[in-house]
C-alpha cells in the first residue's frame, strides 16, 4: 500500500560508539519477525565495518518493556532513573594477526 510498516536506523560518526535509535514496527505488523529482521540487518552491518583489533559501543533506549527483545542481540541493561531503559553491548573485532 506504499507505506512503510517498519523501520530501524543507525546513527555513527565512524568513532566506536554507535547508537541505534530507532527500531519501529507498526503494532498491526508485530509478532511477524519484522523487528528481528531489522535487528539482524543492522548488526551485521554494524559487524562488518568493525576493523582487526577495534571495539565498538553500541547503545539504544528501549522502550519499557522491550529490553528482552534486545538482549536476544546480546544488549545488557544500563539502568537510569533519569533516561529510562538504556542498554548496551561491546563488540569486539577478531585480533590482528602476529606478523
Amino acid at each position: 500500500q506504499g507505506k512503510p510498516i517498519a523501520l530501524g536506523r543507525i546513527v555513527w560518526d565512524h568513532g566506536y560508539v554507535i547508537y541505534i535509535a530507532d527500531v519501529i514496527v507498526l503494532p498491526e505488523y508485530q509478532g511477524q519477525g519484522l523487528g528481528r529482521r531489522i535487528m539482524e540487518t543492522m548488526m551485521a552491518f554494524i559487524r562488518a565495518q568493525l576493523k582487526p583489533g577495534y571495539m565498538f559501543m553500541i547503545s539504544l533506549m528501549s522502550a519499557v518493556g522491550k529490553n528482552e527483545f534486545y538482549k536476544k542481540f546480546g544488549f545488557v541493561d544500563r539502568p537510569s532513573e533519569r533516561f529510562g531503559p538504556g542498554m548496551h553491548q561491546w563488540m569486539m573485532g577478531e585480533e590482528p594477526e602476529a606478523k
